[in-house]
């Protein structure tokens, strides 16, 4: 009876720190493209604005957007309309620089025919206050 009780007990723990640790890493909704240049030629052919999401490794707030707004179904169908590029400022600073980017995370929406920045946004958001300010 008590190897029984151990193992429900062990199943227990097991599960639950599965079921927090999946729900930490939730798999992102977003399918970013990586390259700065295909992601332009690709908006300009297509006539879609460019959406940047400049992030970074170390950045807690970039890592919550990850986990939270990235892996949202309703952020992602939003950004269909888009050509998504997701810019890591370590691995690209010279992109960073271009856009004059200090703060992550920061959003930027080009518009794909002149390059002109449609609007930017910094610091993390929630779902829906993403939508808002995309829509808006």
């Amino acid at each position: 009876m008590k190897i029984w009780l151990l193992s429900l007990i062990v199943g227990v723990i097991f599960m639950s720190v599965f079921s927090y640790s999946w729900q930490l890493h939730r798999p992102e909704a977003v399918p970013w493209q990586t390259d700065y240049s295909a992601a332009r030629e690709e908006a300009a052919v297509i006539g879609k604005p460019l959406f940047i999401d400049f992030t970074a490794g170390w950045c807690g707030p970039c890592r919550y957007m990850k986990r939270e707004l990235w892996s949202d179904e309703t952020v992602a169908m939003a950004l269909e309309d888009y050509v998504r590029l997701q810019v890591d400022i370590d691995l690209h600073p010279e992109i960073a620089e271009e856009f004059h980017i200090d703060t992550v995370p920061t959003m930027v929406v080009l518009d794909a025919k002149n390059d002109r920045v449609l609007k930017t946004a910094q610091g993390a958001m929630k779902p829906e206050d993403f939508l808002a300010w995309l829509g808006g």
